[in-house]
């Protein structure tokens, strides 16, 4: 029984660690946000999403396209999947509008061929904006 609470250990270990608090140097190495980043006619984050983007649109298309570029090119460790679906809203004069959703996960970093494990990390928010007033880009709420 020893034996066995000794092997463990070291599994146990690295999982309390992994949750511990970031200590003030870490923080400091941090990058700090700057005005740049959040302009919103040319910041590479924030300016391509602020734009009408309305479900079934082109609007909607390029912001899904620019979060799935920016998490492949900044945050690669980041799993994305997509929920597709259609849907006759008010103003669709009864046809199906595709509906789009990213959904962006991530175990940690250890767990690698274990998904899904431990606590999943995951992003969740929507992107879409209303219709009317025309040129509105702000959520549907």
């Amino acid at each position: 029984m020893r034996l066995q609470t000794l092997l463990a250990l070291p599994v146990l270990l690295r999982e309390t660690i992994a949750y511990t608090t970031l200590s003030d140097s870490s923080l400091q190495n941090l990058l700090p946000a700057t005005d740049a980043d959040f302009n919103i006619t040319s910041s590479n984050l924030l300016s391509p999403i602020l734009r009408p983007r309305v479900p079934g649109t082109p609007g909607s298309e390029a912001v899904l396209f620019h979060f799935v570029d920016f998490f492949s090119s900044q945050l690669p460790g980041w799993k994305l999947t997509f929920q597709n679906s259609t849907a006759v809203t008010p103003t669709s004069g009864g046809a199906a509008i595709p509906f789009r959703n990213l959904i962006a996960t991530r175990d940690p970093p250890w767990l690698e061929g274990n998904e899904g494990e431990v606590g999943r990390l995951a992003l969740v928010a929507h992107y879409d904006s209303k219709l009317t007033p025309e040129g509105f880009i702000g959520g549907n709420g």
